[in-house]
């Protein structure tokens, strides 16, 4: 993002509460949508202009509100300035009473998936986004016509399983391709292991190029990266190295080369 004023949606919420924001991040923005959270500083701009200007510019203010976070006089800051904006979502990830004067508001409630019994963000907060941001762009293209039932009437199929497309092929000719399902890259912390054989893997590429652990698939800091496992072939992003200590972001069109193989990111289906 070039400035604060390009993201869809702001997070606020209490430092204490830190890597459930940046687990929260991770989530929207594999759902297609831009993020702010003040652990994005651009340079050359100061922490308090910066956080001014994503709070006025955002079309949404997640409040991510918990039992540290209503004692948190920035988070009541924050979030009193986005209801009289009309830009008020909130949200909580635990038991905790919110502020007198926000208690009248509906509250999606994530202590599910913030004990981690759903993976998945719920329904009612992903309807509440789409509501006021529209469905994002990568959503769109990813909806296609259902085939004409028997009564003749078209409808429009859409994918129940958020999930990301690998599709490309080996030297020799081989065609492969790696459905990503988002609700299970979501559920291992750790990512996704792409490999040769499984149970060494999660996501299985049988090629002799590529090692039986090759690489590792992950949601980071609101963005999807790779990086190699150790890899006897190397693991490589538009013909740049990928390594733990350099991970290699990724988006619809990137190339990613296991072995003999490449592999484009082609879409993100919701």
């Amino acid at each position: 993002m070039s400035d604060a004023a390009d993201y869809d949606i702001f997070i606020s919420y209490t430092h204490d509460d830190a890597e459930v924001a940046k687990r929260l991040t991770d989530q929207l923005v594999g759902h297609g949508w831009s993020v702010f959270w003040d652990r994005i500083l651009l340079p050359g701009a100061t922490w308090r202009t910066q956080i001014q200007t994503a709070l006025s510019a955002a079309k949404v203010v997640v409040v991510m509100w918990s039992n540290k976070a209503v004692g948190s006089r920035w988070v009541e800051i924050e979030a009193d300035f986005a209801f009289q904006r009309d830009a008020y979502l909130p949200v909580k990830i635990d038991g905790c009473s919110l502020p007198l004067g926000l208690s009248h508001v509906q509250v999606a409630d994530l202590r599910p998936w913030h004990a981690g019994t759903d993976p998945m963000l719920p329904d009612v907060l992903l309807a509440a986004l789409k509501h006021r941001l529209g469905i994002p762009a990568a959503a769109r293209q990813s909806i296609a016509p259902a085939p004409t039932g028997p009564t003749g009437t078209d409808a429009t199929a859409i994918n129940p399983d958020p999930a990301i497309l690998l599709r490309g092929s080996a030297y020799s000719g081989e065609n492969y391709e790696l459905t990503v399902s988002l609700r299970q890259l979501y559920s291992k912390h750790d990512g996704l292991v792409i490999g040769r054989t499984s149970p060494q893997s999660d996501l299985t590429l049988a090629h002799p190029s590529v090692s039986r652990r090759h690489a590792v698939l992950l949601a980071a800091d609101g963005r999807l990266v790779i990086y190699d496992a150790g890899s006897t072939n190397g693991t490589y992003v538009n013909d740049q190295e990928a390594t733990r200590a350099r991970p290699a972001a990724l988006a619809r069109g990137s190339t990613i080369r296991l072995g003999d193989i490449d592999l484009v990111v082609e879409s993100i289906a919701y």
